[in-house]
């Protein structure tokens, strides 16, 4: 039923975008540093960086990301200038660590959304704005001891460059690059146990990325 809802929205937006002046856009990127980053580095410095071995080595702490999605409906106010909303999935992984006796793994998903203002150039996009990150992390479920779950909304300013297809009508491909500086916050201690001992895992955290991708613009 959602995937049905969601289908139903893009080509209603893409619908629009056509019989009117205004765009929709899909963005697919990278998130360069962002949420792994300092939470690693806690890791490190709480002393879950221990190797483990099974049938190889293993380091940590260990992160892995999931690629970013995010789409964007805008208007154009003229013929050079054109307000947008952007919103989905900035970011989203795991960051596991380990200290020789016990392991964590924290999973996050960071959800945006951004006002933007945006001047076109005949080389380029150039769009600036507000934004606001909800920021989702918790234990992964098969760790061990009590659950632990977060949530915390977090402004930002996000900037962003892209470049300008030859074409002025129909499907449409680019690249991108875009910046969000947010501001470092203290996560919530987070339990680490296991039979025989337990701590709280402290750390700071701060999102703010530097993205690469290809844009799509219907």
């Amino acid at each position: 039923m959602k995937k049905c809802l969601l289908l139903i929205l893009l080509t209603a937006c893409m619908l629009y975008s056509i019989s009117q002046d205004s765009y929709f856009k899909l963005k697919v990127f990278y998130a360069l540093a962002g949420t792994p980053r300092e939470l690693k580095s806690g890791m490190r410095h709480a002393g879950l960086d221990k190797p483990a071995t099974v049938a190889f080595v293993v380091k940590y702490p260990r992160s892995w990301k999931y690629p970013s999605l995010v789409v964007e409906w805008g208007k154009f106010i003229n013929e050079k200038k054109s307000i947008s909303v952007l919103a989905g999935l900035q970011e989203a992984g795991w960051v596991k660590g380990y200290n020789g006796l016990q392991g964590i793994r924290i999973d996050y998903a960071n959800w945006i959304i951004n006002p933007k203002l945006n001047f076109h150039r005949p080389g380029a996009i150039l769009g600036v704005g507000p934004s606001a990150l909800l920021l989702q992390y918790k234990k992964y479920k098969r760790n061990f001891g009590q659950k632990y779950s977060q949530e915390k909304v977090l402004p930002a300013i996000s900037l962003s460059a892209e470049s300008v297809s030859k074409k002025s009508k129909g499907f449409r491909m680019g690249v991108f690059a875009s910046l969000n500086i947010h501001p470092t916050f203290e996560i919530e201690p987070v339990p680490v146990e296991s039979n025989n001992s337990a701590f709280n895992f402290n750390s700071n955290l701060n999102p703010s990325a530097l993205n690469f991708g290809l844009h799509f613009k219907f």
